[in-house]
Order: C-alpha cells, then structure tokens, then sequence
C-alpha cells in the first residue's frame, strides 16, 4: 500500500495489488507479482468471476514470499515461473489439482515423475523421489548450498 498526499493535504492509501493478472478469454493467467512480496501467498482460483488457469513464465521472479498455495484451478505453470525466489521454503498444491502435486513442499507434476521446482529457501539436503524420471528448467536455481541425494 502506498500512502500519499493530495493538494488539499489529506492522505490517501492507494491499494497496490500484489499480482497481476491477464484475462483470456474465460481463463485468467498471473502475469507477475510484486517483487517486495513476502509471507505467505494463496492464490485465489477466481479472479473477476473467471478461473485462475495458469501462471504465466517468470510471475513470481525473484520474490521475498516463504509460502505460495496454488489452487485446483490452475492446470499450467510458465517456465521459470518462481526463480530466484530465495526466501521461498515451500509450494502447496491443491488436493483436487488435476496437473500438480506437492510433496514436502515441492512442486511436481501430478504423477511425481517430474520435478518441476525445489524452492531456494527450503534446505540444505534433499533426497529425489524414486519416482521421479525428469528435471525442470530452472528446478533447483539458487540453491547454493543444497545436497541431493537419488532414491
């Protein structure tokens, strides 16, 4: 929110969203979101009274965010769509999603054969799931200080 003062010395709060959002027909994808975004994020599934389909490339780029809880309504993920995140410790996926899955905060296709995101802020071991037969771009960027370990 920003705070400022109009010519006749009042103040005003001028509310600054923290996603942007383009609409597409019926379907809403997020574009982008604020970089000074911290905390905990969920993403609403209706934007407008039109479902929250998809996240755009790049949308959450090098935000301050620890947590973002994605919806059952989004069936895809941009590429890159949370690098550079470094606060980000965890990524929750809806139960009813049909395209994603999460798993100790990390993100995966709904089968978890793919990893598709380990998030910068998590930790410094990890162990891949047996299951998993494929890496996304840009899955492990920033994670300096991270062992893996293969099942």
């Amino acid at each position: 929110m920003t705070v400022t003062m109009d010519y006749d010395r009042t103040l005003r709060a001028v509310y600054e969203p923290i996603l942007t959002y383009k609409i597409i027909g019926n379907t809403v994808t997020i574009t982008d979101c604020r970089t000074s975004a911290s905390g905990d994020l969920e993403i609403p599934s209706i934007y407008e009274g039109k479902p929250v389909t998809s996240i755009g490339d790049w949308a959450f780029y090098e935000t301050k965010l620890t947590r973002v809880t994605i919806p059952d309504s989004v069936t895809g993920i941009g590429y890159a769509a949370f690098s550079k995140c470094l606060s980000l410790k965890s990524i929750g996926i809806g139960e009813g999603n049909t395209k994603y899955s999460s798993e100790d905060g990390v993100l995966f296709d709904k089968n978890k054969t793919v990893l598709i995101h380990f998030p910068a802020g998590k930790g410094a071991h990890y162990t891949i799931p047996g299951g998993v037969t494929s890496i996304g771009d840009h899955a492990f960027i920033k994670c300096v200080s991270l062992t893996l370990s293969l099942i």
